[in-house]
């Protein structure tokens, strides 16, 4: 039942457990326009438990539903973006869908957006850093990255430092002794990645590169197939990887900014014998692609040469180098303005990655290597540290701002709907406090909500 079918002159408090029920038909003066509660179904059961005439006189805050939700172990109808299906037939739920739910079942979900204490974490998407805090009680925003310079020299189990992993596992092994990252491209696998984490997202308005060592053992085509395949890494959004459906081979992919190295192989006509070749690749969110693989190399296995990715947001600039051991250059990889009617990129996470050969006709990669002295620059992460000072019924936001970002605090019942409970404003590099000086609520959950310039 939705609230019109069970409220008649609404109540501001819930008949269950008596805290502010932010029911907009009952308290006039807080907002306008349609109530959370209209969207809502509450089960006739928990309608049930409204003690003495209370029925249909006040709605059930957020909190009790989200309690009584978990105690039946109930779950939303999954609909579009609610799950993804993987190789093998496996449902995977997304982050987006745990939300709708509204509490951690405590299945360990690959997506769960919640804490140890069921509470839920940070949230991270391409235009904005949503931080939510409680009144009561406040949780500190801690990025997986505080700075804007990562270095990762894999004297310990990347698996317990950060990195997360998707497709197949064994691709990817710490090589203790050597302290090194043992890398296998094999296309023979399914779509695979292995990743650290930015603890932000990157568009084309920030500059940021990865520079590393790298080292193959061997690589080449596998014995059936003649045309090479890819050897790629670089920046990707973990949200733009499917299992199978990015179909690289094909020139399929979203959301990428990689260095691909390719083998010489003959692809048959019409492109016939290519030699070995390096180039930065660009994929837009939208899929649309630009590369400059111009110029040939020989790439010695067992050497260890120094790759460097950068993109450059003043010029547009997406460039790379390959460095011997003595310093001086490979090859001279050719760099390129990304155009406008390309579109944006939205990045976070460095990866290796691993690409199925099946959509290819003639196409494969089989390498073996190895990275290390890793290196990332990026800008920080747009909000910083949270404090939270409560004074005279107002709440006080102070956070670590950047310069050309616009924040704003709002506040809600639970996680969700969003009310304005400050303006828009425009922060210079420094800490930035924003305010809400009309809480009514003894109870409110707040988040800041941080746009990109």
């Amino acid at each position: 039942m939705s609230c019109p079918e069970k409220c008649g002159d609404c109540a501001s408090t819930c008949p269950l457990c008596g805290k502010a029920n932010l029911c907009r038909l009952a308290d006039q003066g807080l907002h306008k326009g349609a109530c959370w509660c209209e969207r809502t179904e509450f089960p006739r059961e928990l309608l049930d438990r409204v003690p003495g005439p209370k029925p249909g006189t006040s709605c059930i805050c957020h909190d009790c539903l989200a309690a009584y939700r978990k105690e039946q172990k109930w779950h939303p109808r999954p609909g579009p973006g609610d799950y993804y299906i993987e190789e093998g037939g496996r449902i995977v739920f997304t982050e987006s869908y745990h939300l709708r739910r509204g509490y951690c079942c405590g299945s360990g979900c690959r997506h769960c957006p919640y804490d140890a204490a069921g509470r839920p974490k940070l949230q991270v998407t391409a235009g904005s850093i949503v931080t939510m805090v409680a009144v009561l009680l406040v949780w500190l925003f801690t990025p997986a990255i505080s700075a804007d310079t990562v270095l990762v020299d894999f004297s310990q189990d990347p698996r317990t430092h950060g990195w997360v992993e998707g497709g197949v596992a064994t691709l990817y092994t710490w090589d203790g002794p050597s302290q090194a990252l043992a890398l296998t491209w094999d296309s023979r696998s399914s779509n695979s990645f292995f990743a650290l984490p930015l603890g932000t997202t990157v568009t084309l308005a920030d500059s940021f590169s990865a520079e590393f060592d790298l080292r193959l053992d061997d690589y080449g085509e596998r014995p059936e197939k003649t045309a090479p395949l890819q050897i790629a890494l670089g920046f990707f959004n973990r949200t733009n990887t499917p299992p199978r459906s990015v179909t690289r081979t094909a020139g399929g992919g979203a959301n990428l900014m990689e260095l691909d190295f390719f083998p010489d192989g003959d692809s048959g006509p019409p492109f016939g014998y290519s030699p070995s070749t390096i180039s930065p690749v660009y994929f837009s969110e939208t899929g649309r692609i630009d590369t400059r693989f111009s110029q040939p190399l020989v790439w010695e296995t067992g050497t260890v040469y120094h790759l460097r990715l950068a993109y450059d947001a003043t010029s547009r600039t997406i460039s790379a180098s390959a460095t011997k051991p003595d310093g001086t250059p490979l090859v001279t990889v050719p760099s390129f303005v990304v155009r406008t009617s390309l579109g944006d990129v939205a990045l976070d996470a460095f990866g290796i990655f691993n690409w199925n050969e099946e959509p290819a006709k003639n196409g494969s990669i089989l390498a073996h290597g190895a990275m290390d002295n890793l290196r990332l620059q990026f800008p920080p992460p747009p909000l910083g540290p949270l404090r939270i000072h409560i004074s005279n019924d107002a709440v006080e936001v102070i956070f670590a701002a950047r310069a050309g970002w616009k924040y704003q605090l709002e506040y809600g019942a639970d996680l969700g709907p969003w009310l304005a409970g400050s303006s828009a404003t425009a922060a210079n590099d420094g800490d930035l406090t924003l305010t809400d000086a009309a809480l009514a609520e003894k109870h409110r959950y707040y988040r800041v909500q941080a746009s990109a310039p």
